[in-house]
């Protein structure tokens, strides 16, 4: 993004972008249609293919914020992607009208079963009668917002929409130091990876 200080419009361009960083995107909280969990202050929103423009535009943006973090060289999500095999499945966890961690659900096919072992690097086994299944591609938590359970709540309330049990639940490697701390904690014995 260019940035000339002193043009209105890019003045207001750049404000609109260090507030959707710093902030997350806002979210529009009179609209439910989309919202499959809340309670006081919080909302927990599904985005599908099927979702409407602004609810992929809002994922999209969501996406934007974890990726200025994590740098992929691709986009997590943009809402201009078509539909494939995956059948993406984004849930949103909004608290005070803002995004604040992403979560991203996806169909995949090959699948392992990893033992942890008490080493880092786990031994995994290919199980190819397991797949498909649902996997974790991508789970981020604003850096304003970490460890005071959001991920975990986003992680179960979004597990539980979609009826999976602790063994139809993969998770797309290799993983951050955050991600695999996280995992290890939820799955302390085994886990499964599903590309």
């Amino acid at each position: 993004m260019s940035y000339v200080p002193g043009i209105p419009d890019n003045e207001a361009t750049h404000e609109a972008y260090c507030d959707l960083i710093c902030n997350g995107p806002a979210v529009d909280t009179t609209s439910s249609e989309h919202v499959v969990w809340e309670s006081s202050q919080d909302q927990i929103l599904l985005v599908t293919d099927a979702s409407p423009a602004k609810y992929k535009k809002l994922a999209h943006d969501a996406s934007k914020c974890a990726n200025c973090e994590m740098r992929y060289d691709s986009g997590i999500y943009r809402e201009y992607d078509p539909p494939d095999q995956r059948h993406i499945r984004i849930f949103l966890y909004a608290r005070d009208a803002r995004v604040i961690a992403l979560l991203v659900f996806e169909r995949r096919s090959k699948v392992w079963r990893c033992l942890w072992n008490g080493v880092e690097t786990p031994e995994c086994v290919e199980q190819p009668e397991k797949g498909p299944m649902w996997s974790v591609g991508f789970l981020w938590v604003h850096g304003t917002r970490r460890r005071v359970g959001v991920g975990k709540a986003l992680f179960h309330r979004a597990k539980r929409h979609l009826n999976l049990t602790e063994d139809e639940v993969g998770w797309y490697t290799p993983f951050s130091t955050e991600g695999q701390t996280f995992v290890r904690h939820e799955y302390p014995t085994y886990f499964y990876v599903a590309k």
